[in-house]
């Protein structure tokens, strides 16, 4: 008896933790991040930093999904592009992993896992890897 109530007392803990992690990431996510730095890393090792401008806006809603939009331009000799887009995003329960689903003319696409490396009130560090196996680095300040 001592031992389930032992158990039932450290999965309670487990799962109160695991919802404030969540609950923390949510507020320290909300608003409008600039971007400061983008490094795009190819599947050989090699990696580019090219000038980059734009934001990513993210709004925590309460019994609908969170929404997020990125607006980012990039320009390097090797490399140039942008990445606009709009849609949802999820956190995992330890709130270390983000995914990211566009929604384009009312069709939500498939899901982009992005690892978060840091979070802060005034920091963002992401990092997404394409199918190609390109490692892309976005690093954005509030």
């Amino acid at each position: 008896m001592k031992l389930t109530l032992n158990l039932a007392f450290i999965l309670l803990m487990v799962t109160l933790v695991s919802c404030s992690k969540q609950k923390r990431a949510h507020t320290k996510l909300s608003g409008t991040f600039q971007i400061t730095q983008y490094q795009y890393q190819t599947s050989e090792g090699f990696s580019y930093y090219p000038s980059v401008s734009g934001s990513i806006f993210f709004q925590m809603h309460d019994g609908t999904p969170n929404t997020y939009s990125i607006a980012i331009s990039y320009s390097h000799i090797q490399i140039n592009g942008d990445r606009i887009e709009a849609g949802t995003y999820s956190l995992n329960n330890d709130a270390d992993e983000m995914i990211l689903t566009p929604i384009i003319n009312g069709v939500s696409q498939e899901g982009m896992k992005h690892r978060i490396l840091i979070l802060t009130k005034h920091d963002l560090k992401l990092e997404y890897s394409d199918l190609l196996g390109v490692r892309h680095f976005f690093i954005f300040e509030k």
